[in-house]
């Protein structure tokens, strides 16, 4: 081999490994895109999550309020009773 034929072999090398980059790239670039896509679609998602969430904490401390009261009344008429307060 000549010089020359080693030194073409070498760029044509270098240049077949820069094209597989920019497909690898392309296709890199395509996912991020998609997944900057996906990211916007569940955004709004996640709010709607957060607001349920929070409403059945709420719903969930109201319901515990109210199992609180009707124990104390269930519990206080046996002890009023005994006191003859009833």
């Amino acid at each position: 081999m000549t010089p020359t034929e080693t030194q073409q072999q070498y760029e044509g090398a270098i240049l077949a490994q820069l094209i597989k980059n920019s497909e690898r790239l392309a296709i890199v670039e395509k996912d991020v895109t998609q997944l900057r896509n996906d990211t916007t679609e569940i955004k709004p998602k996640i709010a709607k999550i957060d607001d349920i969430d929070k409403t059945l904490t709420w719903i969930k401390w109201l319901l515990g309020a109210i199992a609180v009261g009707i124990l104390g009344n269930i519990f206080s008429q046996p002890i009023l009773s005994s006191l003859h307060l009833i």
